[in-house]
């Protein structure tokens, strides 16, 4: 996560920020994300391991959804 502050920066501020991961594998990078902006962060992770929904935390706006990057249908 150290590449990203100077970047995510110029988005901090309270602006509503929608984030879609794809592959999600422990959720490190999620919990990350969440510290960086905090309630204005609205997260969806994408992960063909089940085991990654538990990252999922609704009560503060992280979702995980159980699927492959390669199925179309499914990302829409």
């Amino acid at each position: 996560m150290r590449v990203y502050p100077r970047r995510a920066a110029r988005r901090r501020g309270g602006r509503p920020i929608r984030l879609l991961e794809i592959g999600v594998q422990s959720g490190g990078s999620a919990v990350g994300w969440k510290q960086w902006y905090g309630d204005a962060l609205r997260y969806v992770g994408v992960d063909i391991e089940p085991r990654a929904k538990r990252t999922e935390n609704a009560a503060q706006d992280m979702f995980v959804e159980i699927g492959s990057q390669a199925d179309v249908p499914f990302l829409r």
